[in-house]
């Protein structure tokens, strides 16, 4: 298991993953389940099915994005 340090921002906000790490594996360790959300990485949006596939590099900007209610 690779244990180099990964540094990444998630919605803005900078943080070390200890590690390689999948897109899929960080959404769980953030608690965001279900299928109400999108995520993008570097601007890009990664489809559902490629989650657990795309493992996160350094430098990754990941934004999740859920949609909002109102009028």
């Amino acid at each position: 298991m690779n244990n180099e340090l990964v540094n990444i921002k998630l919605n803005g906000e900078s943080k070390t993953l200890t590690g390689e790490c999948s897109l899929l594996q960080l959404l769980q360790q953030q608690n965001y389940q279900g299928s109400h959300f999108a995520v993008a990485v570097n601007q890009t949006f990664i489809p559902r099915t490629q989650h657990d596939e795309y493992i996160i590099c350094n430098n990754d900007a990941i934004d999740i994005v859920a949609p909002m209610q109102g009028g």
